[in-house]
């Protein structure tokens, strides 16, 4: 559900849309309006549904203690930069 003031500012900017009359400026929005549907249906190259599902296991695997603190994550690096050497 759209809270009340976001329902406000959309209707806002309906109301503002009836209004302009440059075309690049509409083109500009047109676009913006797309690329917000792609994100929306997409995002890293997985649909919005895969991201939640990782979302979720991640949550979980961290609810369970399965993750490494940067500290630790950096060491890891550090250490595998050092035997690439």
């Amino acid at each position: 559900m759209v809270s009340e003031s976001l329902q406000e500012k959309k209707n806002q900017i309906i109301d503002s849309l009836q209004h302009i009359n440059d075309e690049a400026l509409i083109l500009a929005i047109q676009n913006m309006i797309t690329y917000s549907r792609q994100k929306e249906e997409e995002y890293l190259g997985e649909n919005i549904g895969s991201y939640n599902e990782a979302l979720k296991k991640a949550d979980a695997e961290i609810e369970q203690g399965q993750f490494v603190v940067h500290e630790e994550a950096m060491k890891k690096i550090q250490a595998w930069r050092e035997h690439e050497k």
